[in-house]
């Protein structure tokens, strides 16, 4: 177990820049994964709370076909911020989700909003969202949205909805 946690800590942390279109693509969802899309921010109290569940729940399911992906919110200039709290909180990918995640043509599942209007990653994936953070999104392989749910989640039903959605 040890050795497991310092290969996941040796693991590197990416983040890219996410536009309206790729928005559209992670919606999409052409990976074969059930995928997890975490909305969030540095300056949010309770987005900061769950991220660690966020992270453990994905090493958890790391083995299957689930893909993480969060989607920072924080103003552009904050980049280094964002990719030192993603850092800090080790927010790697799983080698199972690597070569689903090449197949798409993306190099990360750790983005930040570089768009000008925040509505249009809204319209692109979360089409109710009202743009409170932080939001969790299970898609289908399909695209079809599973399970949404504003404000901090329960780490127990959020697993729940992970396998209602791998069956």
């Amino acid at each position: 177990m040890e050795q497991e946690q310092k290969e996941w800590e040796a693991k590197p942390v990416t983040l890219d820049d996410l536009d309206e279109d790729l928005a559209k693509k992670l919606r999409e969802n052409k990976s074969g994964n059930v995928r997890v899309i975490n909305f969030w921010s540095t300056t949010c109290g309770p987005c900061v709370a769950e991220f660690p569940d966020l992270v453990d729940t994905y090493r958890r399911f790391q083995n299957r076909n689930v893909d993480f992906i969060s989607i920072s919110m924080d103003p552009v200039e904050k980049k280094a911020a964002v990719k030192k709290f993603l850092e800090s909180r080790h927010a790697a990918l799983s080698d199972q989700t690597k070569a689903s995640m090449e197949k798409e043509g993306r190099s990360s599942n750790n983005y930040l909003w570089t768009g000008s209007n925040p509505d249009k990653v809204a319209e692109a994936i979360a089409p109710d969202w009202t743009g409170a953070l932080p939001l969790t999104v299970i898609i289908s392989p399909k695209g079809e949205i599973l399970w949404s749910h504003g404000a901090e989640f329960d780490v127990v039903e959020l697993r729940s909805e992970i396998l209602k959605g791998l069956e």
